[in-house]
């Protein structure tokens, strides 16, 4: 914490044959001073990142973390907020040759940058990222790219790039802009609410040269310079399945079966927690107390296995984008081992009003058919020994399931462990 330093890497600096690995921390208001990258740390070697919170960090390059050549970066269920670069990468910059980014169930949400990429950039000098179960949003980009700059191999599975800001007049990309040597696949994506203030492309501008592919995505809710407003600028070949809003204002899309240009119909109170590590925006559905059913429900055939939340999609009636409309899905929102208040009543809920593991369990053994999800935040989950008791007792001692057909999902092994206390 406001550690600085002038070479890159104001709080750590991993280099070459390093290995480093980071869990439970926070790196906060560090500093690489000058003409430093990487705010908080500096990667040129291996580095391993889990339930770590970057916040108010600054660099030249990568306003939290810069991967450089021959590096590898692997984050999970991390937070990456309030960071700023004087250049590219508000809260990451990657690139420089062979450098590798895996980021999942991970958010980075209102970082700034003063030239491009406000959240991320992949530079374009060897860089491969892949971005799974996260979300990307309130970023700002002086420059282009206001959520993510693309200027080499990204691949995004299963997220949401939501409400970013690019300011250039040069080019748009609200959320997303594809440079001229970029390559971007997109996988059951929403990028909704995304601002090019100056230029088109609100959700996505893809220069010429660049190379994207889209498959049951959502293209939706921007806001740009021109008019009419375009959620895609650019050249897009799609795989099907996927919606784009601005119909009129998405030439470039390359429409193959199932693609649909209309409104999605999604929450509009926009990005919020809907349970799962990370922020979401859910489609409209009258089952969720909307009042009318998104045209994204059950039309993207099959498709990735969970969705953002590692709700599990349906074989052959997925939905279009990162959010799938659940079925009956428990999300514990307490590491606490309390017993279902009332088991009879179908709810998951504890005395104290929370979701824990051993109330969702208790309801679901008591729902008619017994199938069902819970999901489980980071932490630790101490299950309670009691003393004489039985160890068939549904409310103390081991979890006992009686449902059919449950599936427990964490977020990883390194934050969300199950402990059976001796």
């Amino acid at each position: 914490e406001l550690s600085s330093s002038d070479t890159g890497g104001g709080g750590l600096q991993n280099s070459g044959t390093g290995n480093a690995t980071i869990i439970n921390s926070t790196f906060d208001q560090n500093q690489a001073t000058g003409s430093g990258d990487g705010g908080a740390i500096f990667n040129t070697g291996q580095l391993t990142v889990a339930a770590t919170a970057f916040t108010g960090n600054s660099g030249d390059d990568g306003g939290a973390i810069s991967a450089g050549a021959n590096s590898n970066t692997f984050i999970e269920t991390s937070l990456f907020s309030g960071n700023m670069s004087a250049g590219e990468g508000g809260a990451i910059r990657v690139g420089g040759g062979n450098a590798f980014l895996n980021l999942s169930f991970s958010q980075l949400t209102g970082n700034m940058a003063g030239t491009n990429g406000g959240g991320l950039v992949a530079f374009s000098s060897g860089a491969n990222v892949f971005i799974d179960s996260s979300t990307i949003d309130g970023n700002t980009a002086s420059g282009t790219g206001g959520g993510l700059q693309v200027g080499d191999q990204v691949s995004i599975v299963n997220s949401t790039i939501f409400g970013n800001t690019s300011s250039s007049g040069v080019a748009g990309g609200g959320g997303i802009r594809v440079q001229p040597t970029g390559r971007l696949d997109l996988t059951s994506a929403t990028l909704a609410g995304n601002i090019a203030a100056s230029r088109s492309g609100g959700a996505l501008s893809v220069d010429s040269g660049g190379v994207v592919t889209a498959s049951s995505s959502i293209f939706a809710d921007s806001t740009d310079g021109v008019s009419p407003i375009t959620d895609v600028d650019g050249s897009v070949t799609s795989f099907g399945t996927s919606i784009v809003e601005s119909g009129g204002g998405a030439a470039g899309f390359d429409t193959v079966s199932g693609d649909q240009f209309q409104d999605p119909l999604l929450d509009p109170g926009g990005l919020r927690d809907n349970g799962g590590p990370t922020p979401t925006v859910a489609l409209q559905a009258i089952a969720l107390g909307f009042g009318s059913n998104s045209p994204a429900i059950d039309a993207a055939g099959s498709h990735a296995e969970d969705d953002q939340r590692l709700v599990p999609r349906l074989a052959g009636s997925a939905d279009i984008g990162a959010f799938e409309v659940d079925p009956q899905v428990y999300f514990v929102n307490t590491t606490a081992d309390t017993p279902d208040a009332d088991s009879m009543d179908n709810l998951p809920i504890d005395g104290s009003g929370n979701v824990s593991l051993r109330s969702a369990i208790m309801a679901l053994n008591n729902f008619e058919g017994g199938n069902g999800v819970i999901i489980l935040p980071p932490g630790q989950f101490t299950l309670t020994q009691t003393s004489g008791g039985s160890a068939d007792s549904n409310a103390t001692n081991d979890l006992d399931i009686s449902a059919s057909n449950v599936r427990i999902i964490g977020t990883g092994s390194l934050s969300t462990r199950i402990d059976a206390s001796g």
